[in-house]
């Protein structure tokens, strides 16, 4: 059984606009100390999971990469050629992994503060997952 941090990038640039634009979404930009909150999410949950997973649009895949190469970490890629939808996204990821694998699926364009406490809910949450739950 592995901990999977399925990681979902498919924001198109609208949001933060004019910073944010489709060749450069919110998600990489470097706005906090010259990381991005992509890169933040990544590093938020690397102690616990085992692997990551990508699940993107192709026009983000070049940054996806450009991140995960700046984190150190290996990583899948599942890109979508059309967008979809977050219920499809995380179908794609779910597929591509074991049946008894455990799925930590994040948005990476959000910002959390207070590691510790979202540290306890994630090993909270894994350890539920184990039980069946």
């Amino acid at each position: 059984m592995n901990i999977v941090h399925v990681l979902l990038s498919g924001g198109i640039g609208s949001r933060l606009w004019p910073l944010s634009r489709k060749h450069s979404p919110k998600q990489y930009l470097g706005l906090f100390d010259g990381r991005s909150l992509f890169e933040m999410t990544v590093r938020r949950n690397q102690q616990v999971a085992d692997r990551v997973i990508v699940v993107g649009n192709k026009d983000n895949t070049h940054l996806s990469h450009k991140a995960m190469v700046s984190c150190g970490l290996p990583y899948n890629n599942i890109v979508e050629a059309t967008p979809r939808n977050t219920a499809a996204a995380i179908a794609f990821a779910a597929f591509s992994v074991n049946p008894d694998d455990i799925l930590i699926v994040t948005p990476s364009d959000h910002m959390i503060a207070g590691d510790e406490a979202y540290q306890k809910a994630i090993n909270e949450g894994v350890e539920k997952a184990k039980e069946g739950f």
